[in-house]
Parts: C-alpha cells; structure tokens; sequence
C-alpha cells in the first residue's frame, strides 16, 4: 500500500494465512455438503414419486383382478346351481325302493363347521359368499366297488348316497354301434365271423330293431348282423311303432 508517498507492505502473519484458508476450506466443505443434502433430497422425493406410481399401478391391477374373480366366482356358483339341478332331477327319476331311508354311519356332517367358513369369508370377501357356501359330505356309492369319497355341494342341497339309476329307469337306447363308428372288414377273416353285436339299454322288453328300414328282430335277444360294406341305419322302436333311437355307422 501506498502511504506519505512510500510503498509499503502489509505482512500478514502465517497464524493468519492459515486462518483464512481454513475458513476457505470449510466454506467449500459447508458448500459441498449443501448440495449433497439437496441432491439427497432430490433423489429420495423422485424415488418416493417412483414407488408411489407402482403402488397405484399395483393397485389398479389387484383391483382389475378383484373385478375379474368376483365374476369367475359368479360362474362357477351357477355352474354348481345348474349342477345340482340336474343331480336332484335325476334322483326324482329313482325308484323310491332305490332311495336309502337312513343315512349311511359313515357320513360326516360340516354344517357347523360351512357356517363359520361362510361367516369369516363374507366378512374380508363378500364376493366370495357364493362360493363359501359349500358343503362337505362324505357319501356313499351303493352297489359299486367305488369307496366312500368327500363331495362338495351348494348349502341345503346334499346328499349322502349317489346310485346308479337301476335299467328299469334308463331310457332304452343303442349303445352298439356308437353312431359315427366306421367298420373295415378284414378280408383275412370268414365273412360270417366279422358279425357286430348290437347292444341296448334300458327295459327293453317289447322293443324291435330296424336295420336300414327292414326288421332286425327284439330288442332284447342279442341279435347280431353282418351288414354289406356302405352307409347303415339301426333304429330301435318301441311296441307302438314310435322311433326311440338310431344310430348311423358305416362298413368299408
């Protein structure tokens, strides 16, 4: 500096410079810090938006499949309604002689235990009320070699025994030949042994059988024919003349 005319300097002590550079130093630290702490900030708040929009995407998508099981529930409540529709149409075809008076020892009844079930899943899941409410049964196959098995139907409509309807019930049909079949005869084999067994069921007592308009003979006598190559029909008619079945199959 300039002073009376003479130059002089100022001398600053190393204590001093030190100092100075000290507080430069940490400025630029304290500056560094900032914006560490902002670009901190910044990231967190973007990842923050990040995770928020999955979570909302998420969301939608757990709702899209809530809406889209509530309806496959709808579905299979009604496939087993319609299910069980049926089941009862057949049992009122049954003989009451076929009908068990008592319930077998063996069955278990859940309806205790379906009602709590029915309780706690309509309580976190209303759409499911239709499918909760299903019963166990443990039911019996009389006069089949099938054991025992655990089945599962609407509340209020099971059962505990499942039979066969006995012949006299069935509708009488043919059930040889299957209609569509095809039939090669074997040029290797006596012709007269190549004969295809027509079978019924159902009572059939009374019935005849047509064979490409012609009469075949009853019903119930095991007949047996030998029908040239080509296109055939065999009908199966009642006492009265009315056609009750046919069946179409061809011999090559």
């Amino acid at each position: 500096m300039r002073s009376h005319g003479e130059v002089r300097f100022i001398r600053l002590s190393s204590r001093l410079q030190k100092r100075v550079a000290g507080g430069a130093v940490a400025a630029v630290v304290v500056w560094l810090c900032a914006l560490g702490v902002m670009g901190w900030n910044t990231w967190r708040a973007e990842a923050d938006l990040a995770s928020f929009a999955d979570e909302k995407a998420r969301v939608a998508t757990a709702s899209e499949r809530l809406e889209a099981y509530s309806g496959d529930i709808d579905r299979v409540v009604a496939d087993l309604e319609a299910q069980q529709k049926f089941l009862e149409q057949m049992t009122q075809m049954l003989p009451e002689d076929t009908v068990a008076d008592a319930p077998d020892s063996s069955v278990t009844d859940s309806r205790a235990e379906t009602t709590e079930t029915i309780r706690k899943v309509s309580a976190v899941f209303p759409e499911a009320r239709g499918l909760a409410e299903l019963e166990a049964r443990q039911i019996a196959l009389p006069g089949t070699r099938e054991p025992p098995r655990r089945e599962y139907f609407l509340r209020g409509t099971a059962q505990t025994e499942m039979a066969a309807a006995p012949q006299a019930a069935r509708r009488p049909r043919i059930t040889s030949p299957v209609s569509g079949s095809v039939y090669a005869l074997d040029p290797d084999i006596p012709i007269d042994r190549q004969r295809l067994a027509v079978t019924v069921s159902g009572s059939v007592a009374g019935y005849r059988l047509i064979l490409d308009k012609k009469p075949l003979g009853d019903a119930d006598a095991g007949q047996q024919i030998l029908p040239r190559p080509g296109s055939h029909m065999l009908a199966l008619v009642d006492p009265g003349g009315r056609m009750i079945d046919r069946v179409r199959f061809t011999v090559r």
